[in-house]
Protein backbone atom coordinates (compact mmCIF):
# COMPACT_ATOMS: atom_id res chain seq x y z
CA UNK A 1 0.00 0.00 0.00
CA UNK A 2 0.81 3.52 -0.42
CA UNK A 3 2.23 4.75 3.33
CA UNK A 4 4.78 3.86 6.58
CA UNK A 5 3.70 1.51 8.98
CA UNK A 6 5.11 1.88 12.45
CA UNK A 7 5.36 -1.47 14.90
CA UNK A 8 5.90 -0.77 18.42
CA UNK A 9 5.50 1.61 20.81
CA UNK A 10 6.88 5.13 19.50
CA UNK A 11 7.62 8.03 21.36
CA UNK A 12 7.81 11.23 19.39
CA UNK A 13 9.89 14.06 20.73
CA UNK A 14 10.60 16.14 17.22
CA UNK A 15 8.28 16.09 14.14
CA UNK A 16 6.71 13.33 12.40
CA UNK A 17 5.48 14.61 9.01
CA UNK A 18 3.13 12.81 6.98
CA UNK A 19 3.39 14.40 3.23
CA UNK A 20 2.05 11.88 0.46
CA UNK A 21 1.78 8.66 2.26
CA UNK A 22 -0.52 7.67 5.66
CA UNK A 23 1.07 6.10 8.64
CA UNK A 24 -0.05 2.83 10.31
CA UNK A 25 0.27 2.14 13.21
CA UNK A 26 0.43 -1.73 13.94
CA UNK A 27 0.98 -3.72 17.08
CA UNK A 28 0.37 -6.99 18.75
CA UNK A 29 -2.67 -5.77 21.10
CA UNK A 30 -2.17 -2.34 22.39
CA UNK A 31 0.40 -0.09 20.11
CA UNK A 32 0.58 3.57 21.42
CA UNK A 33 2.02 6.16 19.62
CA UNK A 34 3.11 9.40 21.91
CA UNK A 35 3.10 12.44 20.72
CA UNK A 36 5.02 14.74 23.43
CA UNK A 37 4.28 17.87 24.92
CA UNK A 38 6.00 20.04 22.30
CA UNK A 39 6.07 17.48 19.27
CA UNK A 40 4.75 17.57 16.21
CA UNK A 41 2.07 15.18 13.70
CA UNK A 42 2.12 17.32 10.67
CA UNK A 43 -0.41 15.84 8.05
CA UNK A 44 0.70 17.94 4.57
CA UNK A 45 -1.45 16.69 2.32
CA UNK A 46 -4.84 14.48 2.37
CA UNK A 47 -3.27 11.65 4.55
CA UNK A 48 -4.23 10.00 7.80
CA UNK A 49 -3.03 7.71 10.42
CA UNK A 50 -4.55 4.06 10.62
CA UNK A 51 -4.41 0.90 12.64
CA UNK A 52 -3.92 -2.48 11.74
CA UNK A 53 -5.83 -4.48 14.61
CA UNK A 54 -7.88 -1.99 15.38
CA UNK A 55 -6.56 -1.99 18.65
CA UNK A 56 -3.91 0.98 18.78
CA UNK A 57 -4.29 4.18 19.72
CA UNK A 58 -2.72 7.12 20.12
CA UNK A 59 -1.74 9.59 22.34
CA UNK A 60 -1.66 13.09 21.63
CA UNK A 61 0.33 15.70 24.17
CA UNK A 62 1.67 17.92 21.68
CA UNK A 63 0.38 18.98 18.75
CA UNK A 64 -1.60 17.01 15.83
CA UNK A 65 -2.07 19.51 12.66
CA UNK A 66 -3.64 18.79 8.99
CA UNK A 67 -2.06 21.92 7.05
CA UNK A 68 -2.61 21.16 3.80
CA UNK A 69 -4.88 19.39 1.65
CA UNK A 70 -8.73 20.52 1.18
CA UNK A 71 -9.83 17.14 1.88
CA UNK A 72 -9.98 14.39 4.71
CA UNK A 73 -7.67 13.21 6.82
CA UNK A 74 -8.84 10.35 9.15
CA UNK A 75 -7.03 9.33 12.38
CA UNK A 76 -8.84 6.02 12.67
CA UNK A 77 -6.99 4.40 16.67
CA UNK A 78 -8.35 5.61 19.98
CA UNK A 79 -7.05 8.99 20.32
CA UNK A 80 -6.37 10.42 23.92
CA UNK A 81 -5.33 14.60 23.34
CA UNK A 82 -4.50 16.82 26.13
CA UNK A 83 -2.64 18.56 23.58
CA UNK A 84 -3.60 20.01 20.62
CA UNK A 85 -5.59 18.90 17.77
CA UNK A 86 -4.83 21.77 14.92
CA UNK A 87 -6.94 21.81 11.75
CA UNK A 88 -5.48 24.36 9.61
CA UNK A 89 -6.94 23.17 6.15
CA UNK A 90 -9.88 20.57 5.12
CA UNK A 91 -11.11 18.24 7.67
CA UNK A 92 -9.72 16.47 10.28
CA UNK A 93 -12.16 13.12 11.09
CA UNK A 94 -11.45 11.39 14.48
CA UNK A 95 -13.33 8.23 13.52
CA UNK A 96 -12.39 6.40 16.57
CA UNK A 97 -12.96 6.53 20.10
CA UNK A 98 -11.55 9.71 21.35
CA UNK A 99 -11.15 11.59 24.50
CA UNK A 100 -10.54 15.54 24.39
CA UNK A 101 -9.93 16.15 28.39
CA UNK A 102 -7.84 18.93 28.78
CA UNK A 103 -6.85 19.56 25.56
CA UNK A 104 -7.89 22.34 22.51
CA UNK A 105 -9.27 22.04 19.22
CA UNK A 106 -7.67 24.63 16.98
CA UNK A 107 -9.04 25.97 13.50
CA UNK A 108 -7.19 27.65 11.11
CA UNK A 109 -9.59 30.18 8.74
CA UNK A 110 -8.04 31.13 5.56
CA UNK A 111 -11.23 32.51 3.83
CA UNK A 112 -15.27 33.11 4.53
CA UNK A 113 -15.58 29.34 2.95
CA UNK A 114 -12.01 28.47 4.05
CA UNK A 115 -11.37 26.75 6.90
CA UNK A 116 -10.33 23.92 8.59
CA UNK A 117 -13.17 21.59 9.98
CA UNK A 118 -13.08 18.15 12.42
CA UNK A 119 -15.41 15.67 12.59
CA UNK A 120 -15.86 13.64 15.84
CA UNK A 121 -17.58 10.27 15.37
CA UNK A 122 -20.72 9.40 17.87
CA UNK A 123 -20.96 11.27 21.23
CA UNK A 124 -18.75 14.38 21.35
CA UNK A 125 -17.73 15.46 25.17
CA UNK A 126 -17.15 19.18 25.14
CA UNK A 127 -14.36 20.03 27.06
CA UNK A 128 -11.16 22.00 27.64
CA UNK A 129 -10.60 24.96 24.76
CA UNK A 130 -11.75 25.95 21.37
CA UNK A 131 -9.47 28.45 19.60
CA UNK A 132 -9.21 29.55 16.22
CA UNK A 133 -6.23 31.80 13.86
CA UNK A 134 -6.78 33.74 10.91
CA UNK A 135 -4.46 33.33 8.06
CA UNK A 136 -3.18 35.14 5.24
CA UNK A 137 -4.55 39.11 6.58
CA UNK A 138 -8.37 37.36 6.47
CA UNK A 139 -10.72 39.38 8.63
CA UNK A 140 -14.09 37.95 8.56
CA UNK A 141 -16.87 40.28 7.86
CA UNK A 142 -20.15 40.93 10.14
CA UNK A 143 -22.14 37.91 9.81
CA UNK A 144 -19.93 35.19 8.47
CA UNK A 145 -20.13 31.62 9.74
CA UNK A 146 -18.22 28.89 9.92
CA UNK A 147 -18.93 25.19 11.10
CA UNK A 148 -16.03 24.12 12.45
CA UNK A 149 -17.21 21.56 14.48
CA UNK A 150 -18.96 18.50 13.52
CA UNK A 151 -20.37 15.31 15.78
CA UNK A 152 -23.11 13.00 16.70
CA UNK A 153 -24.05 14.28 19.86
CA UNK A 154 -23.14 16.64 22.29
CA UNK A 155 -22.47 17.06 26.38
CA UNK A 156 -20.13 19.27 28.11
CA UNK A 157 -18.96 22.66 26.92
CA UNK A 158 -15.63 24.03 26.10
CA UNK A 159 -14.46 26.01 29.28
CA UNK A 160 -12.11 28.11 27.62
CA UNK A 161 -12.00 30.01 23.95
CA UNK A 162 -9.40 31.30 22.46
CA UNK A 163 -10.66 33.69 19.58
CA UNK A 164 -8.81 36.37 17.62
CA UNK A 165 -10.96 39.69 17.81
CA UNK A 166 -13.16 38.04 21.13
CA UNK A 167 -15.80 40.69 21.18
CA UNK A 168 -16.43 39.36 17.33
CA UNK A 169 -17.03 35.98 17.89
CA UNK A 170 -20.26 34.52 18.91
CA UNK A 171 -20.41 30.24 19.40
CA UNK A 172 -23.55 27.88 18.85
Amino acid sequence: GNGTTISGTVTNAGTIRLVNASLTLKGDGLLVLVNLPGALVDMQSDVGISYYYQTEVMVNQGTVRKSGGSGTSVISPRLSNSGTLDAQSGTLNLSGGYTLTGGTLNFGISGAASYGKINLAGAAALTGTLSANLNNGFVPSRGNSFAVLNYGSQSGSFGNFILPARDAWSTN
